[in-house]
């Protein structure tokens, strides 16, 4: 452990460890147990993360995210209001970026670079609580998506629901860390929460301000979810609209808005999938050392 790690990833868990706690009062205590295992699950996830990737393989993306993206925390502590927002603009991959510190990547890897970057910024560079905060990002964006599912099943369902998006070992391990998937995962949830409330036209504030920053953070990290659920969404609404009395015909605010959000979907998505630079982190990674290496030698 560094220093950081002994300061920051306690502070984490302590932060996420009210959110839990607010969380289990809103649960009937058979979901309170499951919850209370999918989020030590969590932690314990984004500890595994670090440790497989640092002790065993030794490289890998997560490394290469934490390396750089500590370079640019440091600038943002410097003057924070000069450079969050050229971020800001490199996470949406927006050209010519000023910031005096490596940004390697194009595409959903400048993206994610720029995302961990803030995280790094923080939780005070620390990789352990980095990827605990991410992991229990993902942990309460899956009680999310429990939310959305439970109303579609029986009341004696729900555990087993809450147990099948909660504890998926595999899923728990591979939503933790300063990595694309885990953040995608953080905003499913919110997400497909949204929309489920805007489907049944309930707290349509909310599910806006719940699903805006949802939308541009898969449409700009991992686009193709983004279409892929605005199109299950699309249907799923139409499918909603369509079981009631009457016919098609005499419902068309029913068609056109599952149209639109398709539509939607798919556009804002292609927008950003045509931008993908076909380089994986690793390979940027290696880009960047090579380049330094050049440096260097000249």
């Amino acid at each position: 452990f560094f220093m950081e790690d002994f300061l920051f990833t306690p502070l984490v868990i302590a932060l996420w460890l009210g959110v839990h706690a607010a969380l289990l009062k809103v649960h009937t205590p058979p979901e309170g147990k499951l919850l209370t295992i999918g989020f030590l699950m969590h932690i314990g996830g984004g500890f595994a993360q670090v440790l497989v990737t640092r002790e065993y393989f030794g490289l890998g993306d997560l490394l290469g995210y934490f390396e750089y993206g500590a370079l640019t925390a440091d600038v943002l502590r410097i003057d924070f209001f000069q450079f969050a927002p050229e971020l800001l603009r490199a996470f949406l991959q927006q050209p010519d970026i000023r910031i005096p510190a490596p940004l390697f990547g194009g595409g959903s890897t400048l993206s994610m670079s720029a995302a961990a970057s803030f995280i790094l910024f923080l939780t005070g560079n620390s990789l352990y609580a980095s990827c605990v905060f991410v992991g229990i990002g993902a942990y309460v964006s899956k009680v999310l998506l429990y939310h959305a599912l439970r109303v579609e099943f029986p009341q004696e369902k729900h555990t087993t629901i809450l147990a099948g998006v909660l504890l998926l070992p595999s899923a728990v391990f591979w939503s933790c860390a300063i990595l694309k998937q885990p953040l995608a995962m953080a905003a499913i949830g919110p997400l497909v929460l949204a929309m489920r409330m805007l489907i049944d036209r309930r707290r349509t504030v909310l599910a806006i301000l719940m699903g805006t920053p949802a939308v541009i953070a898969l449409a700009v990290i991992k686009p193709y979810i983004l279409m892929a659920i605005s199109v299950a969404g699309a249907a799923f609404m139409l499918a909603g609209r369509l079981r009631g009395p009457g016919s098609v015909v005499l419902k068309p605010f029913a068609v056109i808005p599952a149209i639109a959000l398709g539509f939607g979907g798919l556009v804002l998505g292609s927008r950003y999938f045509v931008k993908l630079d076909g380089q994986d982190t690793a390979s940027a990674f290696a880009g960047q050392r090579a380049s330094e290496r050049v440096e260097l030698e000249r």
